[in-house]
């Protein structure tokens, strides 16, 4: 055998020696590989579901109850409960759950600048193996705003958040009788020289020009409000011609901010006619209004509808508002009171506890808090000479008869009405000091304060200056 020979035959062994190795060290490769993917593989089987998204409107959370707050797990899940659910601080809720989503309504009110957790015990609907999803917000500050008259100089709307320091002007003008809150601004009732006819003034967030809308022509404006869900808002109107026929009859103007005319439309009754309004209210968190005629006949109007056929929900006496949080519309009558729930139509007795208010104590302003409370102004005559009154505000209950809120004495109480949330009531008080404005609709009084009372505990340490507080409209 030759050398050459020989050489080619160890090249050759050489070759396939290292070809074994290389396909042995292939397959310990893929052994290893094989056995890392099978153990992720049951790794993952057995794992518990874990949050992969969430979504709360916290900037709208204190606005009414049924706010939801969505988890989305990141595996499909068995059904899930309100037993399931712990909500720290704990607030009343509703649970629904489908496939990967977990929705949380909460049905009660929800407090300002809180740090809210909520815990739900999930199981894979696949594995069958437990876990835990868990998710933290925040809520908001409340935003309010009030008017402030200057007797000497224009009108001004303040507006600050409830914990906040300074007050900032949101539009000034001369002779503002009202205002409501926008969305993005400010609508204003603004008088003449006389104060018999008001113009309606929009003046959005950082705009340098008004904006006037239009109206039937020249007359008296009142009970500007503005919805907390549409661009809407609404106005009374009073025609000044003294020769129309209508001439002493409120009809309530609505007006649609995306609607480019910029035209006010009277909200018409049954017989497609305009209404002759005593009262309204926009429903909270919807695109109704209630409106009461003069006949005191009470009206669901959907705003959202051209061609809606506006439901009667019968004659009431007054029309007090919502009770917090709902959508149960608050009448009165002469003897008596009710609610209307207007998801459903029908109406309930409302028998609030007796006030327990003696012979030389007068009550004042009602505030329903629900169906067994309610807050009430009450006043009496000071100790000594001239007719001085004390004023208070009682929280009545089930449970009996407390003071809630106490000013120093002789400080009248203007109004009352409760946050949105109803964590606050602001409450407007008149300095002694003030001058009556002279207003001829709207009237006031300058040094005027307006303090927050926590509901809960009675705390009154926040105030700002100025009265008819946006959240009273």
């Amino acid at each position: 055998m030759s050398t050459e020979s020989s050489a080619s035959t160890d090249r050759t062994r050489r070759i396939r020696r290292q070809s074994r190795g290389f396909r042995r060290a292939v397959v310990a490769t893929l052994g290893i590989l094989g056995l890392a993917t099978t153990g992720l593989a049951v790794a993952g089987a057995f794992r518990g579901p874990h949050l992969a998204d969430a979504s709360v409107a916290s900037a709208t959370a204190l606005e009414r109850a049924g706010q939801r707050l969505v988890l989305q797990a990141d595996q499909a899940i068995d059904p899930v409960d309100a037993a399931d659910v712990s909500v720290t601080p704990d607030v009343p809720i509703e649970v629904s759950s489908e496939e990967r989503t977990i929705t949380v309504r909460f049905t009660g009110m929800l407090r300002t600048l809180t740090d809210y957790t909520v815990t739900v015990a999930v199981s894979g609907a696949a594995t069958g193996v437990d876990g835990t999803l868990s998710y933290a917000f925040t809520t908001p500050d409340l935003d309010i705003a009030v008017l402030v008259r200057d007797l000497d100089g224009p009108d001004e709307v303040r507006g600050r958040t409830v914990s906040g320091d300074e007050a900032t002007t949101l539009f000034a003008a001369d002779r503002i009788q009202e205002f409501a809150l926008l969305r993005d601004g400010v609508a204003a009732v603004v008088l003449d020289e006389s104060g018999a006819n008001g113009r309606l003034m929009i003046a959005p967030d950082g705009a340098q020009v008004t904006e006037e809308i239009t109206l039937p022509g020249p007359g008296r404006l009142q009970q500007l409000r503005a919805s907390d869900t549409t661009d809407r808002l609404g106005v009374l109107f009073t025609s000044a011609d003294s020769d129309a026929t209508d001439a002493r009859l409120s009809q309530l103007l609505l007006i649609d901010r995306l609607d480019p005319s910029g035209v006010a439309h009277p909200v018409t009754g049954l017989d497609g006619e305009a209404i002759s309004v005593l009262d309204w209210r926009f429903v909270p968190g919807t695109p109704y209004l209630v409106v009461q005629a003069f006949d005191h006949s009470m009206l669901l109007i959907d705003t959202a509808a051209t061609d809606a056929v506006p439901v009667p929900l019968g004659e009431h006496a007054e029309l007090r508002g919502f009770l917090p949080g709902t959508l149960q519309l608050v009448v009165a009558d002469p003897l008596s009171g009710s609610t209307i729930d207007l998801e459903t139509g029908e109406s309930a007795p409302l028998e609030l506890p007796d006030d327990q208010l003696d012979e030389t104590a007068y009550p004042g302003k009602v505030v329903a808090l629900g169906g067994d409370s309610y807050l009430e102004v009450a006043s009496r005559p000071a100790p000594g000479e001239g007719f001085v009154l004390d004023y208070e505000i009682l929280l009545v209950s089930r449970e009996g008869v407390e003071v809630l809120y106490d000013p120093d004495a002789g400080i009248p109480i203007r109004d009352i009405c409760l946050s949105p949330n109803a964590q606050y009531v602001a409450v407007e008080v008149q300095d002694p000091e003030g001058e009556p404005d002279g207003y001829p609709n709207v009237s006031g009084r300058t040094l005027s304060t307006t303090y927050f009372v926590d509901l809960a505990s009675g705390e009154a340490n926040r105030a700002i200056a100025g009265f008819a507080a946006s959240w009273c409209s």
